[in-house]
């Protein structure tokens, strides 16, 4: 059986992205907003996106909020503890983008 997981994206970057790190550690995160091209009046969908070293340095360089990308990624789920509560978020590790 095989297994996949992949996520294929186009939309708008909802923020600055801000790179943090050092020197061939970077890491960026960042929000797109994609919407339903088959309900255009649906609100946006966010989807928190995670890039790193040279990818990360060259979306912070050239991208900003508004901007439009292309990205594939796969899914990570991240478990937390808040208050006694249990939290998940899911991030889209970057794996291939490109400028629109």
């Amino acid at each position: 059986m095989a297994i996949l997981n992949k996520v294929q994206l186009i939309g708008n970057l909802g923020n600055d992205p801000e790179l943090k790190g050092k020197k061939d550690n970077e890491v960026i995160s960042f929000s797109v907003a994609t919407k339903d091209t088959h309900n255009p009046d649906a609100a946006p969908e966010w989807h928190k996106i995670v890039a790193f070293k040279k990818q990360a340095v060259t979306i912070a360089e050239h991208m900003k909020k508004g901007s439009a990308i292309y990205l594939e990624g796969r899914l990570k789920t991240k478990k937390y503890e808040k208050d006694g509560h249990t939290f998940y978020l899911t991030e889209i590790m970057l794996n291939h983008f490109q400028f629109i």
